[in-house]
């Protein structure tokens, strides 16, 4: 984010309107554990050669996957080592990264002749490492492509000279996705497009639905006032929300609601408990709340949903699907779910859009480490980590380095008259979304109030 401290008139409303800003959301948190568990996580600066490492008794060999991913090395380890990892540090050279994820092993690190590294992990001798370990991330789908494609370029005719077919397409983006038969014959497409003007190859990945919110009996939920202001033709603050569906019967926030839109055909809209979307929707609103006095406001959301009856969505439906909120009049994008796998055609398109006055924002991930997700992990999205009721850093939460500011990370709501719990960062990034979406509304640039709020919002020290 560029900074820009000019606020011009705007300056004394948009700072009435952040008083009490975080003491006002931190009375709407509640107390709740988590014992979240994270895997091997492993940053590896190739360019730096610096290498971060937050490591609790994983396997090598998942180790070793990690360093793969991270390097593009050839990595052969020995059949069936029994050994466990425990190792934590910042910033080390590559070097010593290594002897502390591989100590006691042994391994030898050798340059080849095509220009390429081999790393050899054993116990006594090297020749016993035979077991290739494969780069690549788990979340691929293996027989689709996505493809960006020049003005001069048919999606339709690239797709039959490749053996695939389009199975989906963004208006006006030129993003196509691709389906072939099988993944080998994808990836032999993948080399060939590569080669190709005016064409830009990606892969799609899988990310997981979030969790659906816990009923909590025993919690109480903090009924806000606020109302739907009326709107004449033009007017209103569009907030879109990038997740499940959302809920209009049953939430106290129904009444500001838009009609849904979905990427992913049909949707699920009626349950007797709350979506994943629909509590992302009530903490949007409770940070709409927190930062005005006015009981009315012209906040709407718009809902976009990319998961329908799925159990995953793929980066190309989160692209799609904020491409479809823009074009419907978003001018915040709040996406409480990603993963760790990046396409560049999804950070492109929110890069436009932040160049275009439009704020993104996003979770930064759950598994309370500084592994980075996205797209919350993007450039021009304003990640968002979660505190507790006393402002200290949530134990699940992720504080990459890319991470902007900090919400709170519980959210309680009523929904057909019981009350939900839900926590993490999903619920802390709507309630930065809602904060800016006022901000807007009190006549700021998009710009200008996600300046302020993520000034508002900072992330707590680790103490590391």
């Amino acid at each position: 984010m560029s900074e820009d401290h000019t606020y011009s008139n705007t300056s004394a409303s948009a700072h009435r309107w952040l008083i009490g800003f975080m003491l006002i959301l931190c009375f709407h948190l509640i107390a709740i554990t988590s014992s979240a568990t994270a895997g091997p996580l492993i940053e590896w600066n190739e360019q730096t050669a610096s290498v971060t490492a937050d490591v609790d008794g994983a396997p090598i060999e998942k180790v070793l996957k990690s360093i793969a991913d991270s390097t593009n090395w050839e990595i052969f380890v020995e059949p069936d080592l029994k050994h466990h990892v425990y190792t934590k540090f910042e910033k080390v050279d590559s070097g010593e990264a290594l002897r502390r994820l591989i100590k006691p092993l042994n391994y030898a690190l050798v340059p080849t002749p095509e220009g390429k590294t081999s790393l050899y992990i054993f116990s006594s001798n090297r020749t016993s490492a035979t077991k290739k370990i494969e780069s690549g991330s788990e979340n691929r789908i293996g027989d689709e492509l996505v493809v960006t494609l020049g003005d001069d370029v048919d999606a339709e005719d690239l797709a039959k000279k490749l053996g695939a077919k389009v199975i989906g397409g963004i208006d006006g983006k030129g993003i196509y996705r691709l389906k072939f038969p099988d993944e080998g014959i994808a990836d032999s497409a993948y080399d060939r497009l590569e080669s190709m003007d005016d064409v830009d190859t990606d892969y799609n990945y899988n990310i997981p639905k979030p969790p659906t919110p816990v009923a909590s009996p025993e919690i109480t939920a903090f009924p806000i006032d606020l109302n739907p202001a009326p709107l004449s033709d033009d007017e209103g603050i569009i907030v879109a929300i990038i997740d499940t569906a959302v809920q209009n019967a049953g939430s106290p926030f129904g009444d500001f609601l838009l009609d849904q839109l979905s990427v992913v055909g049909e949707t699920v809209n009626n349950s007797i408990n709350p979506t994943h979307g629909t509590h992302v929707l009530d903490a949007l609103f409770t940070g709409v709340a927190a930062s005005t006095d006015n009981t009315e406001t012209i906040v709407r959301v718009l809902p976009v949903d990319v998961y329908g009856v799925n159990d995953s969505t793929t980066t190309y439906d989160l692209t799609a699907g904020t491409s479809l909120a823009v074009e419907n009049g978003a001018t915040v994008i709040n996406i409480s779910s990603g993963g760790t796998d990046t396409a560049d055609y999804f950070s492109t398109l929110l890069s436009n859009l932040s160049d275009s006055g439009i704020a993104v924002v996003a979770a930064a991930g759950n598994n309370g480490s500084s592994q980075t997700i996205f797209p919350a992990g993007y450039e021009d999205v304003i990640s968002v980590t979660a505190v507790t009721s006393n402002g200290s850093l949530a134990t699940y939460a992720n504080t990459s380095p890319t991470v902007d500011a900090a919400g709170p990370g519980a959210n309680a709501a009523e929904f057909a008259g019981r009350v939900f719990v839900s926590e993490g960062t999903s619920v802390a990034a709507p309630h930065i979304s809602g904060a800016i979406a006022s901000g807007l509304e009190a006549g700021l640039s998009a710009q200008q109030a996600s300046q302020v709020v993520v000034e508002a919002s900072p992330v707590p020290s680790t103490g590391n």
